[in-house]
């Protein structure tokens, strides 16, 4: 049988080494073996560093609503984001300066009071915002937040609309979005064998994603 083609072309450098040894011993003087080409390595692109801005000092605002239903989720975010500060400022703060928390209400729905809240964050200098809890006050605060250049961190939105309405590229959210919780819960119907499927949604763009 034809040997495999990998035998093939391993066995020509030894042909064309063994022909140089004979064509050395019949001339008599040695053959000189040839240098191998290595190219140098290219150089390592250096790493871009941003020029650094501001004081230096961490200041973050906190969105939540402190009233109404979602009251009690909102203090025990406050409670965490209070507990993750003291532990910050405890090993040293952040660059070496303590980090500075300041909370402001939400409200519960859209409206003056976030409007008033965030202006309030902002003018003391925040560098960043965690929260709203919604999709409805994250879409409010977003394009304020962006105005000031200030970064939005969402606890609970998980429509796509606030991903959407991000032009600048400041949101971000610590749950998964609707659309990859719903791949997840398919793959899990799939895994568990189900044939029939019934999904029970509000009739609105929370409910559709």
């Amino acid at each position: 049988p034809a040997r495999p083609a990998t035998s093939r072309v391993r066995a020509v450098p030894a042909v064309l080494v063994a022909a140089a040894l004979v064509l050395a011993g019949c001339t008599g003087e040695p053959e000189p073996m040839p240098t191998p080409t290595v190219s140098p390595e290219p150089s390592p692109t250096p790493f871009r560093t941003a020029a650094p801005s501001g004081d230096g000092a961490l200041v973050i605002g906190t969105l939540l609503p402190t009233a109404g239903d979602t009251a009690g989720v909102a203090a025990a975010q406050i409670a965490a984001v209070e507990t993750a500060v003291r532990e910050l400022n405890e090993g040293g703060g952040v660059l070496d300066q303590p980090v500075t928390v300041i909370h402001r209400d939400s409200g519960a729905e859209p409206g003056d009071r976030l409007t008033a809240s965030v202006a309030d964050l902002v003018a003391r200098g925040v560098d960043v915002v965690i929260g709203p809890t919604t999709g409805p006050l994250v879409e409010q605060a977003l394009p304020l937040l962006a105005e000031a250049g200030v970064a939005l961190i969402s606890t609970g939105a998980t429509g796509s609309a606030e991903r959407a309405a991000d032009a600048a590229g400041l949101f971000a959210r610590v749950v998964p979005g609707d659309a990859a919780q719903g791949q997840a819960l398919a793959g899990a119907a799939i895994a568990a064998g189900a044939e029939t499927v019934a999904v029970v949604a509000s009739d609105d763009a929370y409910g559709t994603d």
